[in-house]
């Protein structure tokens, strides 16, 4: 009894402390959405918290007796809770003087910081390497798309048109590829394997109907991102109730709308981001256990993880029905998945249509470069020109 009562009176300091470390952690990750400086850092924090949700995922629905000693050992102590901005023990020695102790710590934070920065350029740079040619071509068809309408050139026209159709496409068809590449470079933390195909395709085929949603998701939030951020602004003074020549006025509304929308944008890619997690860490368990995936596709981090801890391994083979009855449901299988791959796209193509109008409502040339929610979390809040 004395333990327990010791262990209340503990709890809830530990409780406060943990709820404002979290806090301050939201608080920070915030801030990093409004300069495209920052946002690295953001991604980069991102980067460990997916590898945190994938981690929980293969715990939960691995066989271990005892969940928690999982969690018990150094290596994986800090997987249990949300990862932290500085993650690095200072270690100082009995013969350091004050400010020696001071410099090994602000070392220590700079080093983290540096360390976080570096890991979410090489996503941004990844996920730029594919998606920047297509924003490229969408930037050059707008261009080019107004000048030959002023000029009435309308003999070009189905060059545009061409253009559009063609990397509507190559976008979407990339999309089927993308989220799981940065949750695979997220949790094993290398560039690599961002670009492992082969393993990311055997995955892919495994949760079909769950990137149809986890689309979906991407679709629905980016949506209303690019709606609040760029589609409002055309009657802004309209829907504000405020004089466009006041400019004062109107800077403080725009500042309030921005604060809203990236508040909103920010949790949103928390969404996004931890869907994205659980849903490959899902289809890297049923790839693993019906054998189309190998331990040796594994990324190093995911061996270690999958096989030599939660001892994953592939299921027994289930029973053959009669050939009859497999030859009847073949074609209806391949049927279903060829329509859940046709509304996967079709989802991925609606957010691309979204960003079109929005450029259409309230046009910027460096917006058609940078999809926040997919490339770099960083939303441009535009200036007021009081002429």
């Amino acid at each position: 009894m004395i333990a327990k009562a010791m262990i209340l009176k503990q709890s809830p300091p530990r409780t406060v402390r943990t709820a404002l470390a979290r806090t301050l952690t939201l608080i920070m990750g915030f801030l990093c959405c409004w300069t495209p400086l920052t946002a690295p850092l953001l991604t980069g924090w991102l980067n460990r918290y997916m590898r945190h949700c994938a981690v929980k995922v293969w715990v939960k629905k691995s066989n271990l007796n005892d969940k928690d000693a999982f969690y018990q050992d150094e290596e994986n102590s800090s997987l249990k809770l949300w990862p932290k901005w500085l993650y690095a023990k200072t270690t100082s020695q009995p013969t350091d003087n004050t400010l020696t102790r001071a410099l090994r710590k602000i070392k220590s934070v700079v080093g983290c910081l540096w360390r976080n920065y570096q890991n979410g350029l090489m996503t941004i740079f990844n996920t730029w390497a594919l998606t920047l040619p297509l924003g490229f071509c969408w930037l050059w068809m707008w261009w080019a798309g107004w000048n030959n309408t002023f000029a009435r050139a309308y003999e070009e026209e189905g060059l545009a048109q061409s253009v559009l159709f063609l990397s509507m496409l190559a976008f979407c068809v990339l999309m089927l590829y993308l989220p799981l590449a940065q949750a695979r470079q997220a949790i094993q933390g290398r560039w690599q394997s961002f670009f492992d195909i082969r393993a990311i395709r055997v995955v892919a085929r495994h949760i079909r109907f769950r990137l149809f949603l986890l689309a979906l998701s991407y679709a629905l939030i980016g949506g209303i991102i690019l709606i609040g951020s760029k589609a409002i602004l055309a009657n802004f003074n309209q829907i504000y109730a405020v004089d466009i020549h006041d400019v004062k006025t109107m800077e403080q509304k725009l500042f309030l709308h921005f604060l809203g929308m990236i508040s909103i944008f920010y949790l949103g890619l928390l969404l996004v981001k931890r869907m994205n997690a659980r849903v490959y860490a899902i289809g890297v368990i049923k790839a693993l256990q019906s054998g189309a995936l190998k331990p040796e596709h594994l990324t190093p981090y995911e061996r270690k993880i999958l096989i030599d801890r939660l001892g994953y391994k592939q299921a027994a083979p289930k029973k053959r029905g009669p050939r009859w009855r497999g030859a009847l449901t073949w074609p209806l299988k391949k049927i279903g998945v060829v329509l859940l791959v046709l509304a996967t796209l079709g989802v991925w193509g609606g957010l691309v249509s979204t960003l079109y109008f929005a450029q259409f409502m309230n046009h910027s040339y460096p917006d058609w470069l940078n999809l926040p929610l997919i490339q770099m979390p960083y939303i441009r809040v535009p200036e007021i020109n009081p002429g």
